[in-house]
């Protein structure tokens, strides 16, 4: 069937206001890179704060000057393959004419995670050496574990290449637990990376978004700001949600002979809570427009037309209007390729899918899962990740095809991973024991390095399922490896 393309209008650039300080640094290092000196720059802060905003700025700029810019996004609630921000930003790089061809981030030809990361980083010089460089990877507190393996390597030999490589986070995702949060000093101390810490606007900022958008709001200015910060707490995102609501009730107006008017905001129908904020929104697009935004928050960030019409069961053309009053209502956005369309902000897509009943969300993950299958080339961690939110024991066949092609790719922590959960979803269902068995002892070896105690474990259940499948090789070669493994450990 033919694709639908699809073209929506720009959403509304807000003001980046109150960043000068942050502005200034960034432009310092960009000036630095276009000589020749890259650096490795991290744009931390809560979600909504400004990070993407002030980093796509910065962009602009380079753009401007005459930088490549590549752009590499991660997303949450799915399953991110291996170096999967990393091949975005890549595949946005001119592959035409003699340049260099870039990297199989798959690992086909390399013969070592170290070969695939020369390889990298040599692709980069060469797109460096033509002109400089600007790569900015979005949201890295949902980045696979190769990705930032990737970033720590890149970061240490960044220092003579014309590159600025810019890495936004979610300062509050990073949990103790959370693979970024011992990384980032060890950027610091080891790739001498410069950290932005993003704070809340001011009011003084908050007045300068405000005149910005509006020009003079006379009286009504500081209760307007007062109002804002009250339920926004100076987060930029909450503070443009909340004006779009009063726009939409009337209480911030036109007037017929020119400027803007302050309606009564005690009359204001916006509660404190974005996420009721972002409801309103969508109960103005209607039930049925929101119950095909629900189908497309349970895709993902990005949301290919051809999966949203065939999960939602609807034609693509139907879409195009629901997403053009969404583009409107600034709930989605065109890409350029005009087959996708993606969430304004990931906070709009996690209400969405919060909202969900679970019952519901598991029958339109699963219906994902077998029109992403039934593709030609299949990604088997897309396919995993909706089999698996839907309960489908299909999950366990997909992920080993993941954990295998990360395997490929020498990212053995994500194998690692996918094995494991595999496993477990295998024994849920009643699996073979000697399958299962020789899959943990495969398991164990990718982890003989990074993790032999829990290898240990995992070679312990081995030898006890080899004992139940009455496999005396299983059991052998378990037994063998622990013993290694304990010497390791």
């Amino acid at each position: 069937m033919e694709r639908t393309s699809l073209a929506l209008p720009s959403p509304e650039a807000p003001a980046l206001v109150g960043r000068d300080r942050e502005l200034a640094a960034l432009r310092g290092w960009l000036a630095a890179a276009l000589a020749g000196r890259g650096r490795l720059v991290l744009v931390g802060g809560e979600a909504g704060i400004g990070k993407t905003a002030l980093a796509e700025a910065l962009c602009q700029e380079a753009a401007v000057q005459g930088a490549l810019v590549l752009v590499g996004r991660c997303y949450d609630l799915s399953e991110t393959p291996p170096y999967g921000p990393w091949a975005e930003a890549l595949a946005r790089a001119p592959h035409a004419g003699a340049g260099p061809a870039p990297p199989d981030l798959t690992g086909g030809g390399a013969g070592s995670q170290a070969a695939l990361f020369a390889q990298v980083r040599a692709y980069l010089a060469a797109l460096a050496a033509d002109r400089p460089v600007a790569l900015l990877l979005d949201d890295l507190h949902w980045a696979d574990p190769a990705s930032l393996d990737l970033l720590r390597v890149l970061g240490r030999g960044l220092g003579d290449l014309s590159l600025l490589l810019l890495a936004t986070y979610r300062a509050d995702e990073l949990t103790r637990r959370h693979p970024l949060y011992p990384l980032l000093p060890v950027l610091v101390r080891e790739a001498a990376a410069a950290r932005l810490d993003l704070r809340a606007l001011d009011d003084a900022a908050v007045r300068a978004l405000l005149r910005a958008r509006y020009g003079a709001l006379g009286a009504g200015e500081a209760p307007l700001v007062a109002y804002l910060q009250h339920r926004s707490e100076g987060n930029p995102f909450f503070i443009g949600e909340l004006l779009r609501a009063l726009e939409d009730e009337g209480l911030v107006r036109r007037r017929p002979a020119g400027g803007w008017a302050l309606g009564d905001l005690a009359r204001a129908g916006v509660p404190p809570f974005l996420r009721q904020v972002i409801d309103g929104r969508l109960a103005r697009l209607g039930e049925a427009a929101r119950g095909l935004l629900a189908v497309a928050a349970v895709l993902g960030q990005e949301v290919p037309l051809a999966l949203w019409a065939a999960v939602a069961g609807v034609a693509e053309e139907a879409l195009v209007d629901l997403a053009e009053r969404a583009a409107e209502a600034h709930i989605l956005e065109a890409t350029d390729g005009g087959e996708t369309v993606r969430f304004a902000h990931a906070l709009i897509r996690e209400a969405l899918y919060e909202a969900t009943l679970s019952p519901r969300r598991r029958a339109w993950h699963q219906r994902a899962g077998e029109a992403l299958a039934a593709t030609t080339h299949p990604d088997p961690d897309a396919v995993a990740h909706h089999f698996q939110r839907a309960g489908d024991a299909r999950a366990a066949e997909w992920l080993l095809r993941a954990a295998a092609r990360a395997e490929r790719a020498y990212a053995w922590a994500t194998a690692a991973g996918r094995y494991e959960t595999a496993v477990a979803l295998l024994e849920a269902g009643g699996a073979d024991a000697r399958r299962r068995g020789w899959l943990l002892v495969h398991l164990a070896w990718l982890r003989r390095y990074v993790d032999p105690r829990r290898g240990v474990a995992h070679l312990g259940a081995a030898i006890a399922l080899a004992a139940e499948a009455g496999d005396p090789v299983l059991a052998a070669v378990a037994g063998l490896f622990r013993g290694i493994f304990r010497s390791f450990a």
